[in-house]
């Protein structure tokens, strides 16, 4: 098997192509503050600060959602588990895994560039969620702690900074999140008993500005919630792995903490350990804790909190409150007035099957691109190779299956999931087929001149051996609860 065998898979479904592809100039604070209302851009992992997720798109409607076919696939070349929530700005789409940050052409899947990080320290973790882009900066995280800025027009490496330290079990998963010259993130690591912080860096030379403890240190308020050993405070986890919430009105900054460590044994950390699985709303510019609110006090499920979002107004009971919807591991959705910080409701949330799909909580990022409907999506380990496949796959006739949580992926029900090529697939098609499917467009990275096939899914039975204890368990998943999902859908 060649290593392009090996490389994960993104695939992009568009409605119509053709859009002109200008220098990546921005985006400016302007455009951020504005991303809600763009029709042609994806700026934020939840599109905008808010994270709404909500593009006015008429195109895609549903007399023709049935129609959409795949017009190219990207494979790259790391054999990873990949959660990227991918961004797009002017027709470029940029995402990232382990170690490549890439932008390719979003409709047409050509590589643009593409930026390879080699480890300066040990490594924790492989997941990388994504990266936020602004006055031509790309920034993201590693895993061996690192945050960088690369030129978006080139992918050159424009600055570098050690923020976590990974021998401590730190790591940067997130999806940091630019306002002005800040860039704001937090350190995974609760697994590996690391304490949680988030701070603010500049956005020009990565220099630390401000910090905030999830996890009080001793004597600080909050610390009276971890019992009488200080000795927890250190190792207390309440780390950030997903993406934080914004409203640049009030300038305060919605961060979701993670659960304790452990998190499950709980006899060294009595009390209600804050503040972790809780939204904590900060100061963007000090990082001076502004009110909190936690969902699960002592947790002991790992029932974090990884969803702050949407941040908006409304009406409720004759009174017009500012509210935030925070969604955890519970399975509970809640909704907090950020004056009041009381909890208005707690709803349990649902899972809902139709005949043609399935759906989990949270939308996809859906992104407009302009003249045209780009659907970046987070991407899936396949059994076959651990590849990890993005975008939207349809078919006139087959069913599809739609899920979307964290990840989200759409597609035919003529592809499996795991790996297994179907039969159907091996069959050439008439020239009368081709006609009613239109033309399909793969792109190989690796010679991305030459269109070609996308490679083939070889059997699950022979599947190599899955280094990741995260993959093996995804993998599991995949190969066992899927096929059932779809046999129920068809």
């Amino acid at each position: 098997m060649t290593e392009k065998r090996l490389c994960p898979i993104i695939g992009l479904t568009l409605l119509a192509l053709p859009f002109a592809l200008s220098a990546q100039t921005g985006p400016t604070q302007k455009e951020l503050n504005e991303a809600a209302r763009s029709k042609e851009n994806w700026l934020h992992p939840n599109h905008d600060y808010a994270g709404l997720r909500f593009v006015d798109a008429k195109q895609i409607t549903t007399a023709n959602v049935a129609s959409l076919r795949p017009v190219c696939l990207y494979q790259t070349k790391e054999r990873v588990p990949a959660q990227s929530s991918p961004l797009v700005y002017n027709g470029v789409l940029f995402f990232t895994t382990t170690h490549y940050t890439i932008a390719i052409d979003a409709t047409d899947c050509r590589l643009r560039w593409e930026h390879v990080w080699q480890p300066r320290s040990k490594e924790v973790f492989p997941p990388n969620r994504g990266a936020a882009i602004k006055d031509s900066k790309i920034v993201r995280g590693t895993a061996d702690g690192y945050l960088l800025a690369l030129d978006s027009q080139t992918g050159a490496l424009l600055w570098s900074q050690q923020i976590a330290d990974s021998k401590q079990g730190h790591f940067l998963s997130m999806p940091p999140l630019i306002n002005d010259d800040l860039v704001v993130i937090g350190a995974a690591g609760a697994e590996w008993a690391a304490k949680g912080w988030v701070g603010a860096f500049r956005l020009s030379d990565g220099a630390p500005i401000w910090k905030f403890n999830t996890i009080p240190d001793p004597g600080q308020p909050g610390s009276e919630t971890w019992g009488k050993d200080p000795q927890i405070l250190a190792h207390g986890g309440g780390n950030i792995w997903t993406p934080v919430s914004f409203d640049s009105d009030r300038g305060e900054i919605y961060v979701p903490v993670g659960n304790p460590a452990p998190d499950f044994y709980d006899e060294a950390r009595p009390g209600a350990n804050l503040y972790t699985s809780s939204v904590v709303a900060l100061d963007v510019h000090t990082g001076k804790m502004k009110w909190y609110h936690q969902t699960v006090p002592h947790d002991v499920h790992d029932w974090d909190l990884p969803q702050v979002t949407p941040v908006f107004s409304t009406t409720s009971e004759g009174k017009q409150r500012n509210v935030i919807a925070a969604s955890g591991k519970d399975g509970l959705l809640k909704l907090i007035d950020r004056d009041t910080h009381e909890q208005l409701y707690s709803s349990p949330a649902k899972m809902s099957m139709f005949p043609s799909a399935m759906r989990f909580a949270f939308a996809p990022a859906l992104s407009a691109a302009r003249n045209g409907a780009v659907l970046p999506t987070i991407p899936l380990p396949t059994r076959s190779s651990n590849r990890q496949m993005i975008g939207a796959l349809s078919s006139r006739k087959t069913k599809s299956l739609l899920i979307s949580t964290p990840i989200f992926i759409s597609a035919a029900s003529r592809i499996s999931i795991h790996g297994r090529k179907p039969a159907a697939a091996s069959q050439p098609s008439t020239p009368q087929q081709e006609k009613n499917a239109g033309a399909t467009t793969h792109r190989n990275p690796c010679s991305p001149d030459s269109p070609s096939p996308p490679p083939a899914f070889s059997s699950p039975e022979k599947a190599p051996e899955i280094s990741s204890p995260s993959t093996r368990r995804m993998e599991k998943f995949f190969t066992v609860s899927m096929p059932a999902a779809l046999s129920q859908a068809a």
